[in-house]
């Protein structure tokens, strides 16, 4: 189907690049996120309704999940939560791009996304430019009319759009040349115009007609193309299995019983959890700190070895079939406790050494792995491979969501706290690492408990922070608007007489800063000096 008014999705677009600027350009990002990807999904509805074409059932629910962790930017601040709403947030607009009008992201299996993506790349690459040459035909076709007598043509502001594009970086170039080879003729251009000012708007110029170009490319593409229902693998294989039954077999079987005595060796610790235990010269905790990252990457690995065998592994015969799922079963039951292995020793390492950010994205992280795994074996049970990628990417939102309601932040304050009470230390100079989303649970802890050391750290903590952060406010602008950043300020400001026995002194010497609290237990130091961190 035709395009009806190609002019319309270039109108559009470069009014896009033009609200990426206004919202972007030297602006801190908050809210402003959101309001961006709002836009540009409502864009999209707006121009498909114009153009007469009709989302899918599908692509609302793929809206409303985009929408919603875009939003989760400006209501959370810890930075690996919020890197992950990005991350989500565009692979929802690349999916809401490729299946707008079809809904079949849904079915998509590996081989489909990156095939999918290299048709969005090329089509956003080339359909700026298809846009423009469609719109000029257009024009022309319009100024045709043989009946009507000759005069002369209007000019079309197409037409002066274009010019000014070519015309624009060839001049902006010579002209760098110029202001380059003869400073008197530099002299000159700098008492017409502002040369850095010049340069600044050239640069945004250049980078709103850079984004109005590719957004137009995305339009084009999914009010076009998002229509297709042909899927990869769905008919035939993407590509023949090459690998015979009995190879696959002895690479699982191997690997199995490594794991098998590698999960016989490991029962031995499972029930002895004391870190004053010693093993093998280590105690607990330095058993843990050793061994956890490369349990993680032995269940990664494995189940890539899995799904890789699993693609290229010839199966004729039902009883093949059986026998290969069949280990497969087995080496995700036994990878299964491997991360149970590692989940206990990240317990130990946590009870030894408190909360970090670190630690606690990699408890969530298991508890999903494990749910892929799941979900793995299934698929192989009822030979619907395809559907892994489906899977990976519910559990990639599921573990984003995770992250978004635990508040991993306020979590780590929460735990560490409890850690405390029970006669632990507590380094409250971590809590100023922290994202402002630990300030309403540090506030709530403050009140909450009656031990006078731990309730003297948080006070010390809050000061610093609040200190720290009114400083900041005279930066603020709307475009940076944090829902957990303005709720901070505003439980610090409302809690203020609480902390009437903390003084900050404030010491900015060399640049550093040294910020110190007086407390009724003697003056504690904001943050870590260079010898602390070292």
């Amino acid at each position: 189907m035709q395009i009806k008014k190609p002019s319309r999705i270039l109108w559009i677009s470069i009014a896009l690049g033009l609200c990426f600027d206004l919202l972007f350009w030297k602006k801190p990002v908050g809210i402003s996120y959101f309001l961006f990807v709002f836009v540009l999904i409502a864009a999209g509805f707006v121009l498909a309704y114009l153009e007469g074409r009709k989302p899918a059932g599908l692509t609302w629910l793929m809206a409303g999940i985009t929408l919603f962790f875009s939003a989760m930017i400006f209501i959370r601040e810890e930075p690996f939560t919020t890197f992950i709403n990005v991350l989500l947030s565009l692979i929802g607009l690349g999916l809401l791009a490729l299946t707008f009008s079809s809904g079949l992201w849904i079915r998509y299996s590996l081989a489909d996304m990156v095939t999918g993506i290299a048709r969005l790349v090329s089509g956003t690459l080339a359909g700026g430019s298809s846009l423009l040459a469609t719109s000029r035909k257009m024009e022309v076709e319009d100024h045709k009319d043989v009946d009507a007598p000759k005069k002369p043509k209007a000019i079309s502001f197409w037409a002066i759009f274009r010019g000014v594009l070519l015309a624009f970086p060839i001049v902006f170039f010579l002209a760098l040349l110029l202001v380059s080879a003869d400073p008197v003729f530099s002299k000159e251009l700098e008492r017409i115009l502002d040369i850095n000012k010049f340069m600044e708007y050239a640069v945004r110029l250049a980078m709103v007609g850079i984004i109005g170009y590719l957004l137009s490319g995305v339009y084009l593409y999914s009010l076009e193309k998002s229509h297709r229902s042909d899927l990869i693998g769905m008919d035939k294989p993407w590509f023949p299995a090459f690998l015979g039954f009995t190879e696959s077999a002895i690479v699982l079987g191997s690997v199995n019983i490594l794991f098998a005595f590698f999960v016989v060796v490991q029962f031995k610790y499972f029930f002895g959890g004391q870190t004053n235990i010693v093993v093998d010269g280590f105690t607990y905790a330095e058993y843990a700190r050793r061994g956890f990252g490369e349990l993680i990457a032995v269940a990664i690995l494995s189940l890539i070895l899995f799904l890789g065998l699993s693609a290229v592994t010839r199966r004729e015969s039902p009883g093949k079939q059986k026998w290969f799922t069949g280990l497969g079963l087995v080496l995700v039951c036994l990878v299964a406790v491997i991360l149970v292995s590692s989940f206990q020793r990240l317990s130990l390492l946590e009870a030894a050494y408190g909360f970090t950010r670190s630690r606690t994205y990699s408890h969530i992280f298991m508890v999903w792995l494990g749910i892929l795994l799941a979900a793995v074996i299934v698929l192989e049970i009822i030979n619907y491979r395809r559907g892994f990628a489906m899977a990976a990417l519910i559990v990639l939102v599921g573990f984003g969501a995770t992250l978004n309601f635990i508040n991993i932040d306020g979590f780590i304050v929460r735990a560490n706290v409890e850690r405390a009470r029970a006669g632990e230390e507590l380094d409250y100079m971590y809590f100023q690492e922290l994202s402002t989303d630990s300030i309403p649970q540090a506030l709530s802890e403050f009140r909450a408990t009656n031990d006078p050391e731990v309730k003297t750290l948080l006070g010390v903590s809050m000061v610093c922070r609040s200190a720290e952060m009114e400083g900041h406010l005279d930066k603020w602008e709307w475009t940076g608007f944090n829902i957990s950043y303005n709720t901070a300020v505003n439980v610090l400001r409302e809690a203020a007489p609480e902390f009437k026995e903390y003084q900050l002194i404030e010491n900015t010497e060399g640049g550093w800063r040294a910020n110190t609290v007086k407390t009724p237990f003697g003056e504690k130091d904001c943050y870590k000096s260079y010898q602390d961190m070292d």
